[in-house]
């Protein structure tokens, strides 16, 4: 018997063999917080400036840090993203 990815992933998540990630937890934000639930913790993630960990309190992006698969983190990466994140010109 073989089954399709989207059967083995609707099934096993429908009996709860898998739990939520952080990083669907973090992409699930406007679903959660229309529920109620605002996610807290540290999500990895990575733009075209490199890859990060984010801090994530209340549902809102607090601190970006480079990870150490990042020899040379910018100041992009560092201040720019967590500058433009909740920037004022930025389109949603």
């Amino acid at each position: 018997m073989s089954y399709t990815r989207r059967e083995f992933l609707e099934t096993t998540t429908a009996v709860g063999l898998f739990e939520l990630s952080a990083i669907t937890m973090a992409l699930a934000q406007p679903a959660m917080a229309a529920s109620g639930n605002v996610f807290s913790g540290v999500v990895p993630h990575a733009t075209q400036y490199g890859p990060f960990l984010a801090t994530v309190v209340k549902g809102r992006l607090q601190k970006v840090t480079p990870t150490a698969a990042d020899g040379r983190p910018t100041e992009m990466l560092t201040e720019g993203v967590l500058g433009r994140t909740y920037d004022k010109t930025r389109i949603n």
